[in-house]
């Protein structure tokens, strides 16, 4: 048995007889000095892994009696239920139950007579087969759970005040980002460093190579020689990147309403509103009008996108107009002054912007008529955007 569990146990042998065979005057007691720390050592060996195999067995559920079962029919191979519950220190009345529950698992076999007899399958064959059905299994009722936890968890989502949440974990803040990308109905934006922009670069190319007509703006911070993966967004129209050599914001938003914000240990999660129009500020003016494109928008007829970001389109389309392409535009937002609801259909004829940015004016003709258009808090155009469809012809 203790030969059996041993790794590389000719390197043993070899080493314990390479010891003695470099002492020439070798007595009796030196030798048994040598059989005595050679013994320990495995016996070590043999403890620790034996450790190791019941810690792993009892992860996947096979515990106490049907672990010793299934390890001495291991060791003994082929045998009866009496022999292997004596090697086994297993009661004789309860060694027929873990045996069939054994067999039940897939670990072992049993041979009809008088009497039975019982082996173990090959570890490679039974146990690696048992591990992949406990895995499916527990991933099955992973996603049951989650579905029925889910619906709880969004029926008791009542807001009470601020919708301001803090953690402390990375990995969470990253899957939530993840989700909140394949989850996205209109536009969204990102600032950060290039270990997130790695991180999450196969979820923006699965996600909008399907999402067509969504719109994202990615602002890393880093020098452009540093980013060599922008390539293989390439073929994918609706997401532009820009690169900026000094930030410290990694900012997240989507569809105007949910913010990820990641600081030095620790991430903010909200989808309050005043939160949305200070973060949409901090981005445009701090990260996005500064960055240096790398990958643009890709602007040609047929395009249509939406986006709940005004100032996101207002490049693409200056690029459209200026290709003599025409821009159709449905614009969903408030009149400005009365904050009314308001819907427009027509040709988008035009873009202003100062020097500063300070203005930033999309200029539509509905009917004939030609109407300003700008974005979230607009304050001297006739209307503030909040969702924009835009198809180029």
């Amino acid at each position: 048995m203790i030969i059996y569990y041993l790794p590389n146990r000719s390197i043993i042998f070899y080493t314990f007889f390479k010891l003695i065979s470099l002492d020439t005057n070798i007595s009796v007691f030196r030798l048994i000095y040598y059989l005595f720390v050679y013994v320990k050592f495995i016996v070590v060996l043999l403890m620790e892994n034996m450790s190791t195999i019941l810690r792993f067995l009892e992860f996947i559920g096979i515990k106490g009696y049907e672990a010793k079962a299934y390890i001495t029919l291991i060791e003994i191979g082929e045998s009866d239920a009496p022999r292997i519950a004596s090697k086994a220190g297993i009661p004789l009345p309860r060694i027929y139950d873990v045996l069939e529950s054994l067999i039940l698992k897939g670990l072992i076999e049993v041979k009809v007579g008088r009497p039975r007899k019982y082996r173990a399958l090959p570890p490679a064959i039974g146990l690696n087969r048992y591990v992949s059905k406990y895995i499916e299994e527990i991933n099955n009722i992973n996603m049951k759970v989650i579905s029925i936890l889910s619906s709880m968890y969004k029926s008791k989502q009542v807001k009470t005040g601020p919708m301001i949440w803090i953690t402390h974990s990375l990995e969470t803040s990253i899957e939530r980002m993840r989700s909140l990308i394949k989850s996205m109905k209109t536009s969204g934006f990102i600032s950060c460093n290039k270990e997130i922009f790695d991180r999450l670069a196969n979820t923006f190319i699965k996600t909008f190579k399907i999402k067509k007509d969504v719109l994202f703006g990615v602002t890393v911070i880093a020098k452009p020689n540093e980013i060599s993966s922008y390539d293989k967004f390439l073929g994918i129209n609706n997401i532009e990147i820009r690169v900026l050599p000094t930030g410290i914001l990694n900012l997240f938003e989507t569809d105007l309403s949910n913010i990820v914000i990641l600081g030095e240990g620790y991430s903010i999660y909200s989808n309050e509103m005043e939160l949305v129009r200070i973060i949409n500020e901090a981005y445009y003016f701090g990260y996005w009008r500064k960055g240096k494109k790398i990958k643009e928008f890709g602007v040609k007829p047929g395009l249509r996108i939406k986006s709940s970001h005004h100032w996101l389109v207002l490049d693409l389309v200056e690029e459209a107009l200026k290709s003599n392409l025409k821009v159709k535009a449905k614009i969903i937002g408030y009149t400005v002054g009365e904050f009314k609801p308001i819907e427009l259909n027509g040709f988008i004829t035009g873009v202003k912007r100062t020097s500063d940015d300070s203005i930033r004016t999309l200029f539509i003709d509905v009917d004939g008529k030609i109407l300003s258009i700008g974005g979230l808090g607009s304050s001297i155009e006739d209307v503030e955007a909040r969702y924009l469809e835009i198809e180029v012809i």
